[in-house]
């Protein structure tokens, strides 16, 4: 799967009269039907993009035959990180600038223990062994956006685990938004599933908001 198309008819509709915004994560049409220099009819939609599984700067767009076609590409699935166990009490931490997170595992030894770290989600897999019992403990938490990803560090130490990451500087703001150009012709690349707009819309119709690269659960 490498991303979505989604497909709108414009018959009639020259490629100077459409322009594709993005804002944020929300991707905006508007289009002009033009006969003899005389507007003739006016088109609008918006679509709201997941900008986690959507590589926003890759968007493109194209329209060809009266039809517009934009790609969304998704972002490379990333590969789970597996985070080094340190035996030692961790760090003191400020609230304000990192993100802590503590887990009781009395008994558990660091040769039992697996900490992992994909996207946004912290995978731990523990195996408890205490005299002639043993246990399996499986947990999955969901981690801020706003950590650093690459300098996260755990903690096993009397039976407690600690994760720690530095929380990223505040980002600059973004611009109000970006144009996305529109090609001639649609590039022949192959996606996992096109999305048709049905029927384009006037000026007078209501805008319909549509979720592009969330899968539902």
């Amino acid at each position: 799967e490498q991303g979505f198309m989604l497909t709108m008819d414009l018959p009639g509709i020259k490629p100077e009269d459409v322009t594709v915004s993005l804002n944020h994560s929300d991707v905006k049409v508007v289009a002009t039907r033009k006969q003899n220099a005389k507007v003739v009819k006016q088109y609008q939609r918006e679509f709201t993009i997941d900008k986690k599984a959507i590589n926003s700067g890759e968007i493109t767009s194209a329209l060809e035959d009266g039809v517009l076609t934009i790609t969304f590409p998704k972002k490379p699935a990333a590969e789970p990180i597996e985070l080094e166990l340190l035996t030692m009490d961790p760090p003191a931490s400020d609230n304000d600038d990192t993100f802590r997170f503590d887990l009781e595992l009395p008994g558990v030894k660091k040769a039992d223990l697996k900490v992992s770290l994909k996207d946004d989600t912290l995978s731990i897999h523990a195996h408890r062994k205490v005299g002639s019992s043993s246990s399996v403990l499986k947990r999955r938490f969901t981690v801020p956006d706003e950590i650093e990803i690459e300098k996260v560090s755990a903690y096993l130490m009397d039976g407690i685990l600690t994760v720690l990451a530095p929380k990223k500087e505040p980002a600059t703001a973004e611009p109000t938004g970006r144009l996305i150009p529109i090609n001639e012709a649609p590039e022949a690349k192959p996606v996992a599933e096109t999305i048709e707009a049905d029927a384009v819309k006037n000026e007078e119709e209501e805008e319909d908001t549509v979720m592009i690269g969330h899968d539902e659960e």
